[in-house]
């Protein structure tokens, strides 16, 4: 079973005289909770889906007939694998709980 949600917002922090200012994010992350009868393994996990989870920064400032504007953006990841041997968390007999 997995339940999939992605969150995308933008939140003016300030606009005023021609400047503004902006946040920006995506959430990408779903959850899956496993139980193989087969392998005797029943685990549940957070997990990052393909695009990755970020933060921005935007702002703008009007010049006459002229806009300025950048971004600047942040990109994080969900740690999914196993700690001490750098390999998936479900492989791990030690990480993975019985």
């Amino acid at each position: 079973m997995s339940v999939s949600a992605g969150a995308n917002a933008a939140i003016e922090v300030y606009n005023e005289d021609g400047t503004s200012f902006s946040v920006d994010g995506y959430f990408n992350a779903f959850y899956v909770n496993r139980d193989d009868k087969l392998n005797d393994t029943r685990n549940s996990d957070v997990k990052m889906g393909f695009l990755p989870n970020t933060i921005g920064f935007n702002f703008s400032k009007e010049m006459g007939d002229l806009t300025l504007g950048g971004r600047s953006s942040f990109w994080s990841t969900i740690n999914d694998s196993c700690s001490h041997r750098r390999i998936p968390l479900s492989m791990c007999a030690s990480c993975t709980p019985r």
